[in-house]
This record gives C-alpha cells, sequence and structure tokens, in this order.
C-alpha cells in the first residue's frame, strides 16, 4: 500500500512535490527506522530515498534513488556499475550462519523480509 493510502487512513497531512525520506517510507512499510538506516544504509538524498548497492566489504558500488512510493517515475541510478547487481551482496557474511539465501524481487522485499 502507497504512503498516500495510509496518510488518509491515519488522516495525517502528505505534503506534495517534496522528495521520499527515510521516516516516510519506514511508515508505508512498518519498519523501524533505525533498522533501515543501520542494516541497510538506507538515508535521505536531495532528491529521494538513497538505496546503496553494497560489495561484500560494504562498499557502495552503485546506488538507487527511490523518488516516490507511487509515482510512475520513482526511481533513478546512480553509481559505477553498468550493469544491474544484486541488492544486498554484503549481506554474505550472513549465510554461513543460517546456510541459506533468500531471492526475492526488490529492495523493499529484502527491507521486509
Amino acid at each position: 500500500m502507497v504512503l498516500d493510502e495510509y496518510c488518509r487512513r491515519l488522516k495525517l497531512p502528505r505534503p506534495r512535490g517534496r522528495t521520499l525520506t527515510v521516516e516516510d517510507y519506514a511508515a508505508a512499510k512498518c519498519l523501524p527506522v533505525s533498522f533501515l538506516i543501520d542494516r541497510f544504509q538506507v538515508s535521505d538524498g536531495r532528491d529521494g530515498l538513497r538505496l546503496p548497492y553494497l560489495d561484500g566489504d560494504g562498499r557502495v558500488l552503485e546506488e538507487r534513488v527511490r523518488k516516490s512510493m507511487s509515482a510512475k517515475l520513482r526511481w533513478s541510478r546512480q553509481g559505477v556499475v553498468a550493469k544491474r547487481m544484486v541488492y544486498g551482496r554484503y549481506g554474505i557474511r550472513w549465510i554461513g550462519a543460517t546456510g541459506y539465501v533468500l531471492v526475492v524481487e526488490g529492495e523493499s522485499d529484502a527491507h521486509s523480509l
């Protein structure tokens, strides 16, 4: 469900024309802000929510910017990698502890697991 629907249901204002923030995204996905920041290094950017794609050592290889929860043009890409890459590669270190990997469609699915 998009943030506008949450705001409507809770009778909260949803300012138009401003960029998506970590707080907006966290509310829409029912996730703690600190979890998104600490685990996924999600942050506020000038153009919207910054979602870094990190390598196994935690270095940023690419970044996607989510501009909106509901608009048609929701994304932009920034970074040094020309090809699409797997989101969450830096989590490879946790595989040994669990013994399995889950593959999901997008970044928000990885956040919501």
